[in-house]
């Protein structure tokens, strides 16, 4: 479209120079998967709807493979930097992977970020969640997560629940997890969060 639309900005040099790029990024992220256990995709870009306590959330999942013991593991592809954590807690800072795994069509064996990048610091990869060997893939209990998939689950239901019901009922309540972003809300002097070490 970009090269249709202006022409000169898209030209035979510049299609070279993204083909090479992408070339590496492919490279890169067949090393990842050739190096896993054995497994097969079973679906791409899937859709889901699920219903949390009321609230209609559609989601879609990247990929889905099939393991060897016929469990699931569900992808998601990032290709900027992606860090395997915000799904524990009673809110947790990033809902996507665990929402995928409510929305889950079979058992799971794990839930990973794939990164899909080229760099010396990160490189491509998987991170996240997985009850069976799979390189940069850590148990559930790592992540402060209850050990048993069943367990993860109804853990995610019932805080991801509560969320949907504070939405859906409109409550909008201030709730900084961090003391940077408390001191950088503009609502401050409402929030007692910077006081609370002089509480303990």
């Amino acid at each position: 479209e970009l090269a249709r639309r202006r022409p000169e900005l898209h030209g035979p040099r510049l299609r070279a120079v993204e083909t090479a790029c992408l070339l590496r990024l492919l490279e890169a992220w067949l090393a990842i998967e050739l190096a896993r256990p054995p497994f097969a995709v079973v679906a791409r870009e899937q859709r889901f709807t699920l219903d949390l306590d009321g609230l209609e959330v559609r989601l879609r999942v990247h990929r889905i493979d099939r393991l060897a013991d016929g469990r699931l593991l569900l992808l998601d592809y990032k290709t900027g930097a992606a860090r395997a954590d915000g799904w524990s807690g009673e809110r947790p800072a990033e809902p996507q992977l665990p929402l995928y795994a409510l929305a889950a069509p079979g058992d799971l064996a794990g839930l990973a970020l794939a990164r899909v990048r080229v760099d010396e610091k990160l490189g491509a990869g998987l991170a996240g969640i997985a009850d069976v060997e799979l390189p940069g893939c850590k148990p559930l209990a790592a992540f402060d997560l209850p050990e048993h998939w069943p367990d993860a689950l109804a853990h995610w239901r019932r805080v991801l629940g509560a969320l949907a019901r504070e939405f859906r009922e409109g409550i909008a309540a201030i709730g900084h997890l961090h003391r940077a972003s408390a001191e950088a809300d503009f609502l401050a002097p409402l929030n007692r969060l910077p006081e609370i070490e002089f509480f303990q």
